[in-house]
């Protein structure tokens, strides 16, 4: 499978609204990637403040439910088990791995420690979280492609500006 990295950025305040169109985007573009690919998906959150606790309780069910419908059970459900669907188990697009960013780097470290996997890890640094990413090997690397001579993960780098 074709390694590729799917890179989003929800920074500012948002309202319900901009978490709407945030999750719409984000989930548009996982859905137009090639379906030979064995997605990383890199979340910055970095200056992310929600308007509203409403916009809150949308942005943090969005990736899970997406990581859910593509494949990968979601480490945040061990926090908020409501908010996510039954994983996949055949996805048209499969994400083998997540790297979420945020710029509180004291939740970012409980997180990974309380919920950090070899598949899902958490950041305050987003440098950190991409090059984990490029690292991350799966079990499908190994299938047809590698996504570019080096080796290492194709990227798409549409950013998500919301």
């Amino acid at each position: 499978m074709r390694k590729l990295i799917v890179t989003t950025t929800l920074s500012g305040r948002i309202t319900v609204e901009r978490a709407r169109t945030w999750r719409f985007a984000l989930h548009a573009m996982v859905s137009d990637t090639p379906s030979d690919s064995a997605i990383r998906l890199l979340v910055d959150q970095t200056g992310y403040h929600p308007a509203s606790l409403a916009a809150h309780r949308l942005v943090r069910t969005v990736v899970p439910d997406l990581l859910a419908a593509h494949g990968l059970a979601p480490a945040l459900a061990d926090l908020f088990p409501y908010s996510t669907q039954t994983v996949n188990p055949v996805p048209h697009r499969l994400v083998v791995a997540c790297a979420m960013v945020h710029h509180e780097e004291f939740k970012m470290a409980e997180l990974e420690r309380r919920l950090g996997r070899r598949d899902q890890r958490f950041f305050s640094d987003r440098t950190r979280a991409r090059e984990w990413l490029e690292s991350f090997r799966h079990p499908y690397d190994t299938a047809v492609g590698t996504g570019g001579s080096s080796g290492r993960p194709a990227s798409l780098q549409p950013t998500i500006e919301v």
